[in-house]
């Protein structure tokens, strides 16, 4: 697949360069998360998307892997469905620490509509999901309790209602609502630069914190890449 500009979609996650955007789901949502993220990434855009290896790399600790990521981000887009709510603890698990790192949430209804965040029923329900899902999680990982914290789930889902969004309509069809949402996107987040295809650009991403490389002055003449990060960083990027 090709880019808006007929290149080829940059793979930011390869360099180990800052994701802008945070994708949760349900793994049902799945087909329709997936591309989302190849639009995103036509876009310029190096989206979490935990199908992604290198996002969530498998001999990598997943659970510090998400948190980085979250922190990392912008936006957090988030498919809120029945699974979502129900299925395992992981979309819960990011939504909660979304909250916590005040990342801006963009969430997208998928089969739900916004007025169910305000429905007391479906509140009851989903919080004894979220009992018999932690009760599971722990009696097979009894090092990770701490990972359940279903007061904090519910203060996260509490923050969502009465909320704006996208909703999924099945007569409009995704490609629209897929539209949209990276038109949002774009009005919203600039893309983090790209060092791909920059000599030393795979070291250059992994020694300096993303931080310091999003406030680093770039500029281009020629075959050269003019970056101003101060002498610390310099002899830092030349010592690694």
């Amino acid at each position: 697949m090709t880019s808006q500009d007929g290149q080829a979609p940059r793979d930011h996650g390869a360099v180990g360069c800052k994701h802008e955007v945070f994708l949760s789901y349900s793994r049902k949502q799945r087909d329709f998360v997936e591309q989302l993220d190849k639009d995103l990434r036509n876009c310029g855009y190096s989206p979490f998307f935990d199908r992604d290896r290198y996002s969530l790399p498998v001999t990598e600790n997943t659970t510090n892997n998400i948190r980085a990521a979250i922190r990392q981000c912008e936006v957090g887009i988030v498919v809120l469905s029945e699974d979502f709510f129900s299925l395992t603890i992981w979309p819960m698990f990011e939504l909660a620490y979304m909250v916590e790192c005040k990342t801006r949430i963009m969430p997208v209804f998928y089969g739900i509509s916004p007025t169910d965040l305000d429905d007391v029923d479906k509140h009851k329900r989903w919080r004894s999901e979220w009992e018999k899902l932690a009760d599971k999680y722990v009696k097979e990982n009894p090092d990770k309790e701490n990972l359940v914290r279903i007061p904090e789930w519910r203060e996260a889902l509490n923050s969502l209602g009465p909320t704006q969004g996208f909703v999924y309509n099945e007569t409009q069809g995704q490609v629209k609502l897929l539209t949209e949402i990276v038109k949002e996107i774009n009005s919203r987040v600039s893309p983090f630069p790209d060092y791909s295809y920059v000599q030393g650009g795979v070291r250059f991403c992994q020694v300096l914190v993303p931080e310091k490389l999003k406030s680093t002055i770039v500029s281009f003449s020629n075959n050269l890449v003019l970056i101003n990060v101060g002498e610390n960083d310099f002899i830092t990027l030349l010592t690694h």
